[in-house]
């Protein structure tokens, strides 16, 4: 009988797998769905201006390669989502004279086995194996017009199983899509601590805010 060269092995594993990764990825499920924004009875919108900063860690070890761009990709998304609430007049990095200011910070936490990862695939992907990516938001926001500052944590995670018997499930649940809803779950989590921590009416009820009432909207009595 002749034996099977530890190269053709390594090369058979490996396109078993290409055709037949059973990767399928679930949402930690940590924030409440966010399908609308709370209706706000006030017409004032403040301007925001916006930083956020990006870090990426696997397996405790900081990551750099494409930083900058998933960083602006976040602030982008983060912009996006709080213009869309209809809560804010105007939301920009360079806002002059703001009043609300909000200093992010995002980390993406990754966990995950290279040796079990290697398991399930010499295994044929009968063992499984997974890798976690949590996702933490925190959030300063400051105001000219009020003297207090307001704290905003939330995190959720993506899990990525690894397993032959998840085939059937894996075009529902591919790892990009469920990792961008969890994002955007998140994102329009932090519209809501505006609302929930009260964050607007102290704003508009400042004795020195300026007035952010949109033309041709009437004032909140």
């Amino acid at each position: 009988m002749s034996r099977v060269s530890p190269v053709r092995l390594v090369a058979v594993l490996t396109l078993f797998s290409a055709i037949n990764i059973g990767c399928a990825s679930f949402g930690g499920g940590l924030l409440p769905k966010v399908k609308e924004f709370p209706t706000r009875s006030d017409a004032t919108k403040p301007s925001v201006k916006l930083t956020l900063q990006f870090k990426q860690f696997m397996n405790d070890a900081p990551l750099t390669v494409f930083r900058g761009s998933v960083e602006n990709d976040w602030k982008k998304k983060l912009a996006k989502t709080l213009s869309e609430s209809g809560y804010f007049a105007s939301v920009a990095e360079d806002t002059a004279n703001p009043d609300i200011t909000i200093d992010a910070n995002v980390k993406d936490d990754g966990h995950g086995s290279m040796g079990m990862a290697i398991v399930t695939g010499l295994t044929l992907y009968l063992v499984p194996s997974f890798s976690t990516d949590s996702f933490v938001f925190d959030a300063k926001v400051t105001s000219p017009h009020v003297d207090k500052t307001w704290a905003i944590h939330l995190e959720d995670f993506v899990t990525q199983w690894q397993q032959l018997f998840l085939i059937p499930v894996m075009p529902f649940k591919m790892a990009p899509v469920v990792a961008s809803g969890v994002q955007k779950n998140l994102l329009r989590n932090v519209v809501v601590e505006f609302d929930k921590q009260g964050i607007l009416d102290a704003v508009a009820s400042a004795p020195d805010a300026p007035d952010t009432t949109p033309s041709g909207a009437s004032p909140a009595p």
